[in-house]
């Protein structure tokens, strides 16, 4: 485009250095300039030409405008889509990996909780069998005391019998003086 003003300038410059300096020069150079403008130089048509050339240069970059910015937009929005998609994916490894870890803490803490129930229950079964055990040891020992307390009686009575047989075999002597 810069090429095409500088050829008019060219073609003024050596139309007018063949043309005689003064008033008929200008007149000539201005009657000149107006037999190219008739001779089709910028006629209708070529303007007509002209402008749709620049018109569709200009939708040409328009477009080619449009779609580098559509391809722009595109990568960004992949490359955004894909990071948060990663990032996405990365929280839900988080989450699976944390909660794995408590489901298998948490089997770890009730199968202590059941260890734990399981020696309670053994040492109250062995309470038990100890509390039973004491019971029928404290009834043995309880018949044991109550036959040596029905014997230390009848031995009590026998004495206080025998006690009072002396003491009346004792009273039925003659004194003695």
């Amino acid at each position: 485009m810069g090429n095409n003003r500088k050829a008019p300038n060219k073609h003024l410059k050596q139309q007018r250095a063949r043309q005689p300096s003064g008033a008929d020069g200008e007149d000539a150079w201005t009657a000149s300039q107006q037999s190219n403008a008739s001779d089709g130089i910028l006629s209708p048509d070529l303007a007509n030409s002209i402008m749709e050339h620049f018109q569709a240069k200009k939708e040409k970059k328009a477009m080619e405008k449009q779609t580098k910015f559509i391809q722009t937009a595109t990568k960004k929005l992949t490359a955004d889509i894909a990071e948060s998609l990663s990032d996405g994916q990365q929280a839900l490894s988080t989450v699976d990996n944390i909660f794995a870890q408590f489901v298998i803490d948490y089997a770890a803490i009730e199968d202590e909780i059941r260890r734990i129930w399981c020696e309670i229950r053994k040492e109250q079964q062995t309470l038990l069998i100890l509390a039973e055990k004491r019971i029928n040891l404290n009834t043995e020992t309880g018949e044991e005391v109550e036959k040596g307390m029905v014997t230390g009686m009848a031995r009590a009575k026998g004495a206080c019998e025998d006690m009072e047989a002396l003491s009346q075999s004792l009273s039925t002597l003659p004194e003695m003086s």
